[in-house]
């Protein structure tokens, strides 16, 4: 078990690593590849990764106060799953109504998702796992929401 400051100092060297790893990624004419993350331009909705000492996901979340903007969106994504499922894989999880429990709340969103278990980013056996994980299906999720960017925008 590591201590409070150690655990921030490896999770700090994990994100600088991944970080360095994907400005090694080949981007046509823009320099450093830089992820859409929460710069989708749609108030809501976000890319993100997670990892911890567990696992390791890649995530498209739709999260809003009113539980019912939340199914409003999901159910807009839901109606493009044909043209999203062009682009994410079988195993990515469509979530409608997820779960996440912090220090000091609970709350809901809307996720599609794809984990990788038995992955801990404090062991750096397995960084480039998972750094391979995350630039393969990151790439999915922002070819897919790149796809339906405009759409989203116009009926959200």
């Amino acid at each position: 078990m590591f201590s409070k400051e150690e655990s921030v100092r490896l999770q700090k060297e994990f994100w600088d690593a991944f970080d360095q790893r994907t400005a090694k990624i080949p981007v046509k004419g823009r320099g450093k590849k830089r992820w859409v993350l929460s710069r989708t331009g749609i108030k809501g909705m976000v890319l993100k990764f997670e990892a911890d000492k567990k696992s390791a996901s890649v995530i498209w979340e739709i999260y809003y106060k009113k539980p019912e903007k939340i199914d409003q969106v999901f159910e807009l994504l839901v109606s493009y799953k044909a043209v999203i499922n062009e682009f994410l894989d079988p195993s990515f999880v469509w979530e409608e109504d997820y779960r996440i429990e912090t220090f000091d709340a609970l709350y809901s969103c809307a996720r599609i998702y794809k984990t990788i278990d038995n992955v801990s980013i404090f062991k750096d056996e397995d960084r480039n796992v998972i750094f391979d994980f995350f630039i393969e299906n990151m790439t999915k999720i922002e070819a897919a929401f790149n796809e339906l960017q405009d759409i989203l925008k116009e009926k959200i």
